[in-house]
C-alpha cells in the first residue's frame, strides 16, 4: 500500500469518525417544556404528548391535546338526585309538594353532551321534561301527550307543555327553577288549558 492511499484511507476514516461522533451527540424527544414528555436533554425535535379534553363541547377543551383526558361539561354541575319543593302559586296549586325528590339525568343522545332530562312525580303526575344546559343555565321545553293529572274530581288524561329554566348556586349544591306549565285536557267534554307559573327548589342529596 502506497503511501497516498494509506492518506486516502486516512481520510475517510476521520470524516466517518467525525460524522459518527456528531451523530452521539444528538437527542431526539420532545422539546416543548409545556408537554408530558417534556425532555430537557433533548437536541433534536421529536413528538410531543399533551393530555386534555379532546371534546370541543366541553368546557375545558384543549386543542393542542393529542391524548384523551378528562372533560368537564356545562351540564354536571346540574347533574344528581335533589329533595326539594315544588310550588304551583294558581290554578296548578294542587300539584305543590313541600317535599318533593327529583332527579336531573344525562340527556338520551351521546353526541349532545350538554343535554339534560328533568324527571319528577308529584302525587301521581310524572313529568319528564328534556333540556340543554349552556354556561351556568340550564334550559327546559318538553311536550308530553298523554300524561295522567290528579284533580279534585279524580284522574284525568292531558298533554303537557312545559318551559322553564334552572340555575345552581351554593358549590352546585342547591337549584333554583321556575316551570312554565299549561295543561290541556277534557273536562267534561269540554276542551280546557289550564297554566300556571311554577317554582322549584331543591338541595342536592
Amino acid at each position: 500500500m502506497n503511501i497516498r492511499t494509506l492518506l486516502k484511507i486516512s481520510i475517510l476514516a476521520a470524516f466517518i469518525f467525525a460524522i459518527q461522533s456528531c451523530g452521539d451527540d444528538d437527542v431526539i424527544g420532545c422539546t416543548d417544556p409545556n408537554a408530558d414528555n417534556f425532555d430537557p436533554l433533548a437536541t433534536v425535535s421529536g413528538d410531543c404528548n399533551f393530555t386534555g379534553c379532546t371534546d370541543p363541547n366541553a368546557e375545558n377543551f384543549n386543542p393542542n391535546a393529542n391524548i384523551s383526558g378528562d372533560c368537564v361539561f356545562a351540564r354536571d354541575k346540574f347533574l344528581g338526585s335533589y329533595l326539594g319543593v315544588f310550588t304551583c302559586p294558581g290554578d296548578l296549586s294542587l300539584l305543590s309538594n313541600d317535599s318533593i325528590p327529583f332527579s336531573i339525568i344525562e340527556g338520551l343522545d351521546p353526541d349532545m353532551p350538554n343535554d339534560i332530562i328533568l324527571e319528577l312525580i308529584i302525587d301521581g303526575f310524572p313529568l319528564a321534561i328534556a333540556g340543554t344546559v349552556e354556561g351556568d343555565v340550564m334550559t327546559l321545553m318538553q311536550e308530553l301527550l298523554g300524561v295522567p293529572i290528579p284533580t279534585p274530581l279524580g284522574e284525568l288524561t292531558g298533554d303537557v307543555n312545559a318551559v322553564g329554566m334552572a340555575m345552581v348556586g351554593d358549590s352546585n349544591q342547591t337549584l333554583t327553577a321556575t316551570l312554565d306549565l299549561t295543561v290541556m285536557a277534557d273536562i267534561f267534554g269540554q276542551p280546557t288549558t289550564i297554566a300556571d307559573m311554577c317554582g322549584i327548589t331543591g338541595d342536592k342529596q
